[in-house]
């Protein structure tokens, strides 16, 4: 079937046609649509990661914590709620995905005020296992939504600004937590942080909706247990190595972004908690970048007819990251380092559009959802097992050695995402089918 054929008619896989996207739907720059919603949704969501990963010496020195307890604590705290990616997922493709949303970012924002009013460490460890849980609806439900709201030619650029959300509540989140933390200490900063995603909850709940083009039937009906859609998506030769890609990357990304940057800068080059701010602002900066020519590679994908480019690209990506990483462990200088920040930026975000696109493209629509929650998965588990290696040799040889461990990491990932390149042409033209 032509690619033209495959993108306009989207049949679902019970045979039916399934409805174009709504023209209302396209109208991506009205603060009602579902992009909108999602994007602010995504930006607040930063606010209380960013806080964290920013005042984690302030945490630490205040607990009397050491650096191999504090990359265990933010690791892991970061990496296990991904595992409930999954029956997310399956939820997600059974039920309200918009309130689902809401409820998500609802709860960060709670454990952002948590955070706050920790007395001892056990209550900081339980507020970072929620706001993780909480954030995991926006890598598991909103693709899901984007993808049944806008047609998959648009995805990558729709995909592209949803992500770069990210980028831009860091990069505010970044500047605000350093001067706060100067200004108010750590905890009044967690508190202040948490007022923007109250407000973006209130207007989640008031204006987004579930798609009614998507082809779904909420709340019951013909849905596919989560086992048979296991099954469907392991007959798609394409996620076997991407899943393992995804395992590598996690164990890669996690560690990192959560407390091994923070520390190397407090340990390394004695950087004050405005300074790393900063910094973590400039990485988001960067990440915005990266996502730009994230949507390049992946349109020329689409223009040429070449599905096996978007996976190339998330190898591209994946390999600066490592090779970043590498570099980073190495420098002395701290100027030469936060170059370095800078190409972590667009490496560890460059492949969001080609990677979210790829699986909308493979992944059959009523079980789509399921698609990016195992992917997150793997996410996770490389994240979990990574997070106490991780803790060990920090504690043992250093953040410099650690760093050096996560850049193997990253770049066997992207062996793995390169070798998924050739398969997905196969997956793109089989029709999709329901399990048996």
């Amino acid at each position: 079937m032509p690619e033209r054929a495959r993108v306009d008619e989207r049949r679902s896989e019970t045979g039916r046609r399934e409805p174009k996207p709504r023209a209302s739907a396209l109208r991506a720059r009205s603060v009602t649509s579902p992009l909108a919603v999602l994007f602010a949704l995504n930006l607040v969501d930063e606010f209380d990661r960013i806080t964290f990963a920013t005042l984690v010496p302030e945490i630490r020195d205040d607990f009397g914590l050491s650096d191999a307890a504090l990359v265990a604590v933010g690791s892991m705290s970061a990496a296990l709620p991904i595992l409930l990616a999954v029956p997310l997922g399956y939820l997600a493709d059974r039920f309200d995905r918009a309130r689902i949303s809401a409820v998500g970012a609802a709860l960060w924002g709670c454990a952002a005020i948590a955070t706050a009013f920790a007395p001892v460490v056990l209550v900081i460890a339980a507020a970072r296992l929620a706001a993780g849980t909480g954030r995991l609806v926006n890598d598991v439900v909103h693709p899901s939504l984007l993808a049944d709201h806008y047609p998959l030619t648009a995805l990558p650029r729709v995909t592209a600004v949803h992500r770069v959300a990210s980028s831009v509540g860091a990069v505010l989140a970044g500047l605000l937590a350093g001067a706060l933390a100067v200004w108010l200490g750590w905890r009044a900063t967690f508190l202040v942080m948490a007022l923007p995603t109250a407000i973006a909850v209130g207007w989640a709940a008031l204006v987004l909706r579930e798609p009614r083009s998507a082809g779904r039937e909420i709340g019951g009906g013909t849905h596919v247990p989560a086992r048979q859609a296991l099954r469907v998506l392991g007959r798609k030769r394409t996620f076997r190595p991407l899943w393992l890609a995804s395992l590598l990357y996690g164990g890669a990304f996690i560690p990192m972004i959560t407390t091994v940057l923070t520390l190397l800068l407090d340990r390394e080059y004695g950087v004050g908690p405005a300074g790393r701010g900063a910094i973590q602002s400039l990485y988001a900066f960067a990440a915005a970048a990266g996502l730009a020519l994230g949507v390049w590679a992946a349109r020329r994908a689409f223009t040429r007819d070449e599905p096996g480019r978007l996976l190339s690209a998330v190898a591209a990506f994946l390999a600066i990251y490592g090779v970043g990483l590498v570099l980073l462990g190495l420098v002395r200088s701290l100027p030469v380092s936060v170059a370095l920040v800078v190409l972590l930026g667009v490496g560890s975000y460059g492949y969001a559009p080609a990677y979210f696109t790829v699986i909308a493209h493979i992944a059959p629509s009523h079980i789509r959802s399921q698609a990016y929650a195992c992917t997150l998965f793997f996410f996770a588990v490389g994240g979990v097992l990574s997070a106490a290696l991780t803790a060990t040799v920090v504690d043992r040889y250093g953040v410099r050695v650690a760093v050096q461990l996560l850049a193997a990491l990253g770049l066997t990932a992207a062996l793995f995402a390169r070798s998924a390149a050739k398969l997905v042409r196969g997956d793109v033209e089989c029709e999709p089918t329901a399990a048996p």
